[in-house]
C-alpha cells in the first residue's frame, strides 16, 4: 500500500495494480507502473529564468517501519522525454523516518525531489 503522500489526483491511488517481486531471502521490490499528479510550490520570482523543485514523497499508508522498511534506489531517468520548456536537472531521493506520538515504530518515506530549469530560449523565441 505505498502511496504519493502528496497527491493530487482524485483517485489518492494513482497506480495500476500490479504485483510484488519477492526473492528468496524475503526482500520484495514493488515496480508499479502509473501517472502521478502532485501538489508543487511554484516560486517565479526569476522567470523565466526559474528552477523549480518539486517533492514526491512516498509511503505506507497503513504499515509502520516494524512491519515495513523502505529502502531507496536512485531515480531512473533514462526514460525521460525531453520537452521545450523544461530542463531535468536532478532527481535526488532521500530516505525519511517520522515519529508520531501515537506509536513507538518509526514511519519511513522516500522522497524524491524532481529538479527543473525552464528552457530561456523557449520564452525569448515565443513572446
Amino acid at each position: 500500500d505505498i502511496l504519493l503522500y502528496n497527491s493530487a489526483d482524485e483517485r489518492f491511488d494513482a497506480t495500476f495494480h500490479t504485483n510484488i517481486l519477492v526473492n528468496s531471502s524475503g526482500s520484495c521490490s514493488y515496480l508499479p507502473p502509473g501517472i502521478f499528479k502532485s501538489t508543487c510550490y511554484i516560486d517565479v520570482r526569476w522567470f523565466p529564468f526559474d528552477v523549480q523543485r518539486c517533492e514526491l514523497k512516498f509511503g505506507s499508508w497503513t504499515y509502520g517501519g516494524w512491519s515495513l522498511d523502505l529502502k531507496m534506489l536512485e531515480a531512473d531517468i533514462t526514460g525521460y522525454i525531453a520537452n521545450g520548456e523544461w530542463d531535468l536537472v536532478e532527481v535526488p531521493g532521500r530516505r525519511n523516518e517520522r515519529f508520531y506520538e501515537c506509536c513507538e515504530e518509526p514511519y519511513p518515506d522516500i522522497t524524491f525531489t524532481v529538479v527543473m530549469r525552464r528552457r530561456t530560449l523557449y520564452y525569448g523565441l515565443n513572446l
